[in-house]
Parts: structure tokens; sequence; C-alpha cells
């Protein structure tokens, strides 16, 4: 799922519209990415081009995080 990053619009959303916890980061460029974990806490991490990161996400923040091409992964329910 394609993700624009945002400080306070939640933007980690399932194939219905709901909030969800995403299970991998993915990034056209590499970077930083700010995010707020599966707790509510904000983290950041950097991150490699072209390549799945295996970490909890609930959003991707857009303050701090110069990542482009963000996309999560969701695992079906």
């Amino acid at each position: 799922v394609v993700v624009s990053p945002h400080d306070t619009v939640p933007n980690v959303i399932d194939k219905d519209g709901e909030e969800t916890i995403a299970v991998a980061v993915y990034a056209e460029t590499e970077g930083v990415v700010v995010y707020v974990d599966r707790h509510g806490n904000q983290r950041q991490i950097r991150v490699p081009s072209l390549i799945w990161v295996p970490i909890l996400v609930k959003q991707i923040k857009a303050t701090g995080t110069t990542a482009t091409g963000i996309s999560v992964g969701i695992a079906p329910r």
C-alpha cells in the first residue's frame, strides 16, 4: 500500500479503509523514515532503496522522513 507521509492524519490504512499496523516498509529511494510504532512511540530508521524492511508501523510521519516512494506491507487478517 502506497503511503503519503503525514504528521497527524493516519496513513497506514487497510483495504477496507481502517487504520491498521503494517508489517514492513519499502522505499524507492533510501533515507530516513520517521514512524509511529504499534505502541504509539515515535521512532526512526534508515531504510535502503528497493528493499522491504520488516518493522511494525502504525503511521509514517512527514517531519524528518527523507526516504521517498514509501509503501507499507499489510498482513491479511
